[in-house]
């Protein structure tokens, strides 16, 4: 038995006829009324970190390039690729909060064990639609006097323009929902009839004195929670609390992993040159130039500025679910540079 969330508050008779946690746990054979999974093998805790070569990927991708070859002072490249990245397992260095780094299954095991079937899903790595184009061209100016030729000529204008879909990212609870001793990869539940930019996290609902009351989650189980409420039932994520429902059938109520495709993004990258040649032949060459970064200053706001250690813009219980306002994004910048050549 597990333990429902609802989206409305239940009278005191509808939340009396269900079962406290305490009652949940006393019932499963392996908890035995522990509200933690017991330890397998306790002598080794914090011993042994095995990496076994169980992982499963797959990619498919399609790629289109056109290129000018360069003539007439002009030459530029095209490229554009479609692709799709499955796996079930990613970040195992844990470079990113964002994408837990082990599976939710990962921990003391409840049944069959550790079952990464559950996590096969689009990849983090996965990015279906990347589009990069690039130019260069010289400005073909040429006079009869040198002091024309020594400003005007010899410019040359370099551009990439790149545009991809963003990242996706896995919805947390932020706590071990389902018991087993680790919180790192425990998902949300999905509320298809939610809006699909907007989280929240939920209260237990318990009996005191026949009146239903609402406390808390906490960082441990309350065991005489009987339900849980969703704090906004609007949300289309929601906090998975202690041994919730959608936990059951290894996690079929819960969100996908990489479920969130987070915002798209395009930039554009320039290079002014300026090229005096001199000497024999033009053998030397006083270079200067100025690199345009974001040309056009768009300040892209997207996960990148967010940070990937920023775990609480993935649970939908914090202040900062999906909330881009809180991360750094750069702006134009400019750098100048000179260079001699001989």
């Amino acid at each position: 038995m597990v333990i429902p969330t609802l989206y409305a508050l239940p009278t005191a008779a509808a939340l009396g006829a269900l079962p406290t946690i305490g009652t949940v746990v006393a019932a499963d054979p392996v908890l035995a009324g522990a509200t933690q999974a017991p330890r397998q093998l306790p002598q080794f805790s914090g011993v042994l970190t095995s990496d076994p070569n169980i992982g499963k990927s797959k990619y498919d991708g399609l790629s289109v390039s056109v290129n000018r070859r360069f003539a007439q002072h002009f030459g530029a490249t095209a490229a554009y690729t479609w692709s799709r990245t499955f796996d079930n397992s990613f970040n195992e260095l844990f470079t990113s909060s964002l994408n837990p780094r082990r599976s939710q299954d990962a921990g003391e095991f409840f049944t069959n064990g550790l079952d990464l079937s559950h996590d096969y899903s689009r990849s983090i790595a996965d990015i279906p639609n990347r589009f990069v184009a690039s130019a260069v061209y010289e400005v073909p100016f040429k006079s009869s006097n040198s002091l024309l030729n020594a400003v005007i000529g010899g410019w040359e204008i370099t551009g990439i323009f790149q545009a991809q879909s963003g990242q996706l990212v896995d919805f947390q609870s932020g706590i071990d929902s389902n018991r087993n001793g680790d919180n790192a990869g425990d998902r949300v539940l999905f509320n298809a009839s939610g809006n699909r930019n907007v989280g929240t996290g939920v209260v237990g609902l318990t009996l005191v004195n026949g009146v239903v009351t609402q406390v808390a989650v906490g960082s441990s189980p309350n065991t005489a929670v009987r339900a849980y409420l969703a704090i906004n039932p609007n949300a289309a994520w929601v906090q998975a609390g202690f041994f919730a429902k959608g936990i059951a059938n290894g996690g079929a109520g819960l969100a996908p992993r990489n479920v969130y495709r987070t915002r798209r993004w395009n930039n554009t990258d320039m290079d002014f040159i300026k090229n005096t040649r001199f000497g024999r032949e033009g053998r030397y060459n006083f270079q200067i130039a100025a690199e345009a970064h974001d040309v056009f200053n768009q300040r892209e706001i997207t996960v990148a500025g967010v940070g990937a250690g920023a775990r609480s813009f993935v649970e939908p219980n914090a202040t900062q679910f999906l909330d881009y306002s809180k991360g750094v994004f750069g702006g134009r910048t400019i750098t100048l540079r000179g260079k001699f050549i001989f």
